[in-house]
């Protein structure tokens, strides 16, 4: 089996080499998509594929490659539209053999126009968590990339409700900003010390990414729209605490799942938890 997948991107570079040895291309070096597409040639390829924007390299690589390409679909539609986006899905997805996804919503969405061979599995199983560190009772994380979307403003407004109730606690906003975020909330977040909230703008390694999971007494992710979370599969498997949006109630049990204007009420609740175990 051979895998081609971006080589510069951390999530799925990790897939693609627990999957198999990957053919790496970069979606800014047009002759990568042409090797990656000669060496693709075969029965059996699997594309881990992230994003649309990513098809005009894919069709290169799909036509060089003479071959049906089965693919693994994180988000079908972009979150960031673009011209002409979801005809190039279409016609892409349309040429493609088996096809997996991650979520209902993504498989409902490519459904129509997809390949009858479509399956949903759950997304961020392949990390291990085999080297458990202590756990900080104070610590609430939120990690991943930061854009609008993931709706950095509800925790933010829920941190001083939190902090009456449960002053030891400490925030965590671990992920590169991306776009205009870091402009949109930097304010805001100067409101508080660098005690209470520790923000890290940067795209961290697999092994501060597992450390700051193993860290966290909370996870929170309190999104305004969602296809699937990584991030969140990892925190289940890792058996954390979570608190999340009404976005994400196709994954979590109700008892996880609290509207943003009672996200300060969950994250409370979580902690308190902790304490009485």
């Amino acid at each position: 089996m051979k895998i081609i997948a971006p080589e510069n991107n951390g999530g799925q570079q990790k897939l693609a080499e627990i999957l198999g040895t990957p053919i790496w291309w970069h979606y800014t070096k047009p002759v990568s998509w042409i090797k990656a597409g000669l060496q693709a040639a075969g029965d059996d390829v699997w594309v881990v594929y992230w994003n649309p924007v990513f098809s005009l390299p894919l069709f290169v690589i799909y036509a060089l490659a003479k071959t049906r390409l089965n693919i693994i679909v994180e988000n079908a539609l972009p979150h960031h539209k673009f011209p002409f986006g979801l005809q190039t899905i279409k016609y892409f997805l349309r040429r493609s053999g088996s096809v997996i996804v991650y979520s209902r919503k993504v498989y409902e969405q490519i459904e129509p126009f997809c390949h009858p061979q479509l399956r949903q599995l759950p997304h961020g199983t392949e990390m291990e968590f085999d080297q458990p560190l202590p756990v900080d009772p104070r610590r609430v994380l939120m990690l991943g990339f930061i854009r609008g979307y993931k709706g950095l403003d509800t925790l933010l407004d829920a941190i001083p409700a939190v902090l009456e109730e449960y002053p030891q606690a400490v925030f965590y906003v671990v992920g590169k900003f991306r776009g205009l975020s870091w402009w949109q909330y930097r304010s805001r977040m100067k409101r508080f010390s660098s005690e209470k909230l520790k923000v890290i703008d940067r795209r961290v390694s697999d092994n501060e990414f597992k450390q700051h999971i193993r860290r966290a007494a909370v996870m929170v992710f309190p999104y305004k729209r969602i296809t699937q979370s990584g991030v969140m599969n990892y925190a289940l498997k890792a058996g954390k605490k979570i608190v999340a949006t009404p976005v994400f109630k196709e994954f979590l049990p109700s008892e996880d799942i609290y509207p943003p204007e009672e996200f300060a009420r969950g994250i409370v609740q979580k902690l308190s938890m902790l304490q009485q175990n």
